[in-house]
C-alpha cells in the first residue's frame, strides 16, 4: 500500500503546482489530525478509496528483471468550501483539478476522471464536491532476477 500512496502523493504534488490552486490546502483524508470545523477556505481531502489487483505476472516478474504486480487505485479528492461560498468558486477549483489530472493522463496512467454534484455538509457547515479518478500503479516487490 505504501507504493500506491506514494504514487497518489506524486500525482497530488504535480496537481498542486497549478498556480490557480495556490489557495487550496491539500490534506490526506482520514488522517489523525482533528477535522477543521468550520471550514475556513478551500480544503482538498485526498483519499485512496479502493485498490484492486489488476495483473499478476508469471512467476511474479513484470519484466526480465523486475518482480511485482499492477494495481488499479480509486482516489477521491473531496473539495470543501465554507457554506457561505457560492458553488461557482467550488466548481472552478474542481475544474482546475480536473484539467490538471487530464494533463497527467498519459504520464501517470490516470483515467475515469469525474466530479460529483455539490452537496451541503451540515456537520462541517460547508459545501463539498468530489473529484474522482482511477490510476494504474506498478508495485514492485523489491526482488530482482539476477540471471
Amino acid at each position: 500500500m505504501d507504493q500506491i500512496n506514494a504514487a497518489v502523493d506524486r500525482i497530488i504534488r504535480r496537481i498542486r503546482q497549478n498556480e490557480a490552486l495556490a489557495g487550496v490546502r491539500f490534506v490526506r483524508g482520514f488522517n489523525s489530525a482533528p477535522a477543521e470545523n468550520p471550514i475556513s477556505g478551500y480544503l482538498a481531502a485526498v483519499c485512496v478509496t479502493g485498490v484492486n489487483l489488476n495483473r499478476r505476472f508469471v512467476g511474479g516478474y513484470m519484466s526480465s528483471s523486475v518482480k511485482g504486480e499492477v494495481y488499479n487505485a480509486d482516489t477521491d479528492i473531496r473539495l470543501y468550501a465554507p457554506a457561505c461560498e457560492n458553488g461557482s468558486g467550488l466548481s472552478a477549483v474542481a475544474g482546475e483539478i480536473i484539467s490538471a489530472l487530464k494533463e497527467l493522463e498519459g504520464e501517470e496512467n490516470i483515467g475515469g476522471i469525474s466530479a460529483s454534484a455539490i452537496v451541503f455538509d451540515p456537520d462541517a457547515d460547508s459545501i463539498y464536491r468530489t473529484v474522482s479518478f482511477k490510476t494504474e500503479i506498478c508495485a514492485e516487490s523489491g526482488e530482482q532476477n539476477d540471471s
